[in-house]
């Protein structure tokens, strides 16, 4: 049986970890799978073994001369470890493990799964890596691009397009359909008999959570049962998940905001809440909305570069274009955000906000709406099977 290698930097709670679990399950059917990671961290079933005597992390120092030579030495590291198991290829995720993955040499597939052109270096060593990605990326044998918005900002840089390959992350329909239905806990029986507006996604600035919290006095205003739930744990990024809880907490009605946490089984709640809020200020893709829309959840997403517009209003162009309510036909789309933090919960709404809250209001007072981009929704998602996913993959991996 032909080897494959993952690599990553860890697999706790994350939409990267999550298709980077599926896919090796799924291919793990005609390979044998080989894991490096950065962390210990496991929250996702990982089908195959994990090389115990190998783990990387790019070395983030002050002294940028001694990064580069901690570098060099742990390429060599991933290098023999290739030679060593004799593995087809080697699929890595983020940007870190993709930039090993290229230098240690062999057949790499990298995945891109977010803008991450968007994103700010905290660091020199971080900022080398961010800018030099592209340069490294055409030097991959293939990059997997979860969004055709990814991989036009990828031609952009200088990929060349024959490298470039658009592989949607999956789904496993089964799976979602057995824990749909689940029971929920009982001290959140009595939350999910009001209406519901659901977010799924670690707390990171790319969320954008913290517009939810803000329109929720105008949603009220028009729907007074409803709730605010969100789904989803702390990321690296503390200090903006202690913000959005300062700001819900000087909410008028913060005991109607639920912070539920890291959830294994979001789905038990999707299936039960009455629409799916995604405001992003960037995406790849949003596989949080793909799956709720697997759950037959109504979703509202803000229209950023790449990603919602793609998964609800396929063929209608590149992201970030939407003026308002624009109905699509699998959701509704609304501008995004600035990205800009208000100071509190008083500071006036923008108009993405304000378009945010109208289209809630929309979906929680219109049964007939909700139930038939419920049903639009289901419909969209089952193009997202992992086992077509599964299939794409492997014909990168042979080719």
């Amino acid at each position: 049986m032909k080897s494959l290698l993952f690599l990553i930097s860890s697999m706790g709670g994350g939409g990267a970890q999550r298709i980077a679990s599926l896919l090796s399950q799924v291919l793990g059917r005609d390979y044998r799978i080989f894991w490096v990671l950065k962390s210990p961290e496991v929250v996702y079933p990982m089908a195959g073994e994990v090389v115990t005597d190998c783990c990387f992390g790019l070395p983030v120092q002050r002294h940028f001369v001694g990064s580069l030579w901690k570098l060099a030495r742990l390429v060599e590291r991933v290098r023999r470890l290739k030679r060593r198991l004799g593995v087809k290829a080697t699929i890595s995720f983020m940007e870190d493990s993709n930039l090993l993955n290229v230098l240690s040499g062999g057949k790499s597939l990298v995945n891109i799964q977010s803008s991450w052109a968007k994103s700010t270096p905290s660091c020199l060593a971080e900022r080398w890596m961010h800018l030099s990605c592209p340069w490294f990326y055409r030097r991959a044998d293939r990059v997997i691009c979860i969004s055709e918005g990814v991989a036009e900002l990828l031609r952009r840089k200088g990929v060349p397009p024959q490298k470039i390959e658009v592989i949607y992350n999956g789904l496993d329909l089964r799976d979602i359909g057995e824990k749909m239905g689940q029971a929920i806990p009982s001290s959140h029986q009595e939350l999910f008999k009001k209406p519901t507006i659901l977010h799924c996604g670690r707390f990171t600035f790319a969320k954008g959570q913290w517009q939810l919290v803000r329109v929720l006095r105008i949603v009220k205003e028009k729907v007074p049962e409803v709730q605010l739930v969100f789904i989803g744990g702390k990321s690296q990024a503390k200090d903006l998940y202690d913000y959005i809880r300062r700001l819900a907490e000087s909410s008028p009605y913060r005991r109607d905001i639920h912070f539920l946490g890291f959830q294994e089984n979001p789905f038990k709640y999707f299936v039960r809440g009455s629409v799916f809020a995604f405001p992003s200020i960037y995406e790849g893709l949003g596989m949080a909305l793909v799956e709720a829309m697997a759950c037959g959840l109504p979703v509202v997403a803000a229209d950023c570069l790449t990603g919602p517009r793609e998964v609800l209003s396929p063929g209608s162009g590149v992201g970030g274009i939407a003026e308002g309510l624009e109905y699509g036909p699998y959701g509704v789309l609304v501008p995004a955000g600035d990205g800009v933090l208000p100071a509190d919960i008083h500071q006036p709404l923008t108009r993405p906000e304000r378009c945010l809250a109208e289209a809630l209001v929309r979906f929680l007072t219109d049964e007939e709406l909700r139930q038939d981009y419920g049903r639009r929704a289901r419909e969209r998602a089952r193009e997202f099977d992992m086992e077509e996913i599964g299939r794409r993959w492997r014909e990168v991996i042979e080719g």
